[in-house]
Protein backbone atom coordinates (compact mmCIF):
# COMPACT_ATOMS: atom_id res chain seq x y z
CA UNK A 1 0.00 0.00 0.00
CA UNK A 2 1.35 3.43 -0.90
CA UNK A 3 2.43 5.57 2.02
CA UNK A 4 1.13 9.12 2.18
CA UNK A 5 3.65 11.59 3.54
CA UNK A 6 2.29 14.50 5.52
CA UNK A 7 4.42 17.59 4.86
CA UNK A 8 3.24 20.06 7.47
CA UNK A 9 5.72 22.78 6.60
CA UNK A 10 4.09 26.18 6.44
CA UNK A 11 7.00 27.92 4.74
CA UNK A 12 9.37 26.79 1.99
CA UNK A 13 12.86 25.81 3.06
CA UNK A 14 16.06 26.95 1.39
CA UNK A 15 19.59 25.60 1.45
CA UNK A 16 21.64 27.40 4.04
CA UNK A 17 25.31 27.51 4.83
CA UNK A 18 25.75 27.97 8.52
CA UNK A 19 26.41 26.22 11.77
CA UNK A 20 24.83 25.80 15.17
CA UNK A 21 25.75 24.71 18.66
CA UNK A 22 23.88 23.98 21.86
CA UNK A 23 25.27 26.41 24.45
CA UNK A 24 26.41 24.69 27.62
CA UNK A 25 25.89 21.14 26.37
CA UNK A 26 28.34 18.55 27.71
CA UNK A 27 29.58 16.93 25.60
CA UNK A 28 29.43 19.72 23.04
CA UNK A 29 26.66 19.45 20.47
CA UNK A 30 27.38 21.25 17.21
CA UNK A 31 26.95 20.87 13.49
CA UNK A 32 25.74 22.40 10.26
CA UNK A 33 22.48 24.06 9.21
CA UNK A 34 21.39 22.27 6.02
CA UNK A 35 18.20 24.18 5.27
CA UNK A 36 16.23 27.00 6.77
CA UNK A 37 12.77 28.56 6.74
CA UNK A 38 10.94 31.14 8.81
CA UNK A 39 9.57 28.32 10.97
CA UNK A 40 12.46 25.90 11.33
CA UNK A 41 15.59 24.24 10.07
CA UNK A 42 17.22 20.94 9.26
CA UNK A 43 20.35 20.44 11.34
CA UNK A 44 23.13 17.94 10.81
CA UNK A 45 25.07 17.07 13.91
CA UNK A 46 28.79 16.47 13.84
CA UNK A 47 29.08 12.90 15.04
CA UNK A 48 25.68 11.55 16.04
CA UNK A 49 22.35 12.81 17.35
CA UNK A 50 23.04 11.94 20.99
CA UNK A 51 21.17 14.44 23.09
CA UNK A 52 18.38 15.09 20.54
CA UNK A 53 14.98 13.45 20.88
CA UNK A 54 11.62 14.30 19.32
CA UNK A 55 9.56 16.60 21.52
CA UNK A 56 12.63 18.02 23.24
CA UNK A 57 12.88 21.80 23.62
CA UNK A 58 16.26 23.45 23.81
CA UNK A 59 18.19 26.56 22.93
CA UNK A 60 20.54 26.54 19.96
CA UNK A 61 22.93 29.22 18.78
CA UNK A 62 22.68 29.86 15.04
CA UNK A 63 25.73 31.14 13.17
CA UNK A 64 24.59 32.22 9.71
CA UNK A 65 26.66 33.78 6.92
CA UNK A 66 27.22 37.53 7.23
CA UNK A 67 25.21 37.73 10.48
CA UNK A 68 26.08 37.84 14.16
CA UNK A 69 25.20 34.60 15.90
CA UNK A 70 22.01 34.49 17.94
CA UNK A 71 20.11 32.10 20.21
CA UNK A 72 16.73 30.62 19.36
CA UNK A 73 14.59 28.14 21.25
CA UNK A 74 13.57 25.13 19.18
CA UNK A 75 11.33 22.09 19.38
CA UNK A 76 12.89 18.91 17.97
CA UNK A 77 10.32 17.53 15.53
CA UNK A 78 12.18 14.47 14.22
CA UNK A 79 15.58 12.80 14.42
CA UNK A 80 17.07 10.49 11.80
CA UNK A 81 20.69 9.38 11.70
CA UNK A 82 22.75 12.54 12.23
CA UNK A 83 19.96 14.96 11.25
CA UNK A 84 17.27 16.70 13.26
CA UNK A 85 14.33 18.74 12.03
CA UNK A 86 13.57 21.61 14.38
CA UNK A 87 10.74 24.12 14.68
CA UNK A 88 11.51 27.59 16.00
CA UNK A 89 9.20 28.38 18.89
CA UNK A 90 10.78 31.37 20.60
CA UNK A 91 12.85 33.92 18.73
CA UNK A 92 13.27 37.61 19.50
CA UNK A 93 11.71 40.10 17.06
CA UNK A 94 15.20 41.39 16.20
CA UNK A 95 16.50 37.94 15.34
CA UNK A 96 13.30 37.03 13.48
CA UNK A 97 13.98 40.08 11.27
CA UNK A 98 17.50 38.75 10.59
CA UNK A 99 16.09 35.32 9.77
CA UNK A 100 13.37 36.79 7.52
CA UNK A 101 15.96 38.83 5.63
CA UNK A 102 18.12 35.76 5.07
CA UNK A 103 15.16 33.70 3.86
CA UNK A 104 14.04 36.52 1.57
CA UNK A 105 17.51 36.72 0.01
CA UNK A 106 17.40 32.94 -0.55
CA UNK A 107 13.98 33.26 -2.23
CA UNK A 108 15.35 35.70 -4.78
CA UNK A 109 18.23 33.31 -5.56
CA UNK A 110 15.94 30.27 -5.99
Amino acid sequence: MAEILDDRRQEPRFSAAGSYCVPGAEPAIRGHVLDLSLNGALLEQSGCTAGFSPGQRLTIRLELPDEDGFDVEVLIQHVADSRAGVEFYDISPEHFTVLAGLVERRKTLA
